[in-house]
């Protein structure tokens, strides 16, 4: 597809998603398709997430961890094989309460018309602080 075939896809998809609509996502993506967010091990979501169900395991554990209040898109960038999508996001951390205010990049890799990996990239400090271990202290 055109970069301005694959914007306009990557657009569609995730408006809807962001909509709600939780299948425009899960038909998008190849069946051996890749989630990831880029944060340290100790998260529910660190590592990588694979398929249908790893993308619905990864959408499970991210609304365990934070209530997105809002998301904005700033900027969208696209090749033959790949679509980069740059923006804001504000979201309170739900085992703190702390707030994830931050600049967010988004970088969607296609292949034969679906999306076949998805990396977010974020400040998550909130969110690893959230999820770190105190450490032990000595008697």
């Amino acid at each position: 597809m055109s970069p301005a075939g694959n914007i306009e896809f990557i657009k569609r998809t995730m408006d809807a998603f962001m909509s709600g609509d939780l299948e425009a996502l899960l038909s998008a993506i190849t069946d051996d398709a890749i989630i990831k967010a880029i944060i340290p091990d100790g998260t529910p979501i660190s590592g990588h997430f694979q398929g249908r169900d790893g993308f619905l395991r990864y959408l499970t554990a991210l609304q365990s961890v934070m209530e997105i209040q809002a998301v904005e898109t700033t900027d969208y960038t696209a090749s033959e094989t790949s679509v980069v999508v740059l923006g804001t996001e504000r979201a309170r951390v739900l085992r703190t309460g702390a707030m994830l205010d931050c600049e967010i990049a988004t970088i969607f890799t296609l292949r034969a018309g679906k999306i076949a990996r998805m990396v977010a990239m974020a400040d998550m400090t909130p969110i690893v602080d959230a999820y770190r271990t105190q450490p032990a202290t000595a008697d």
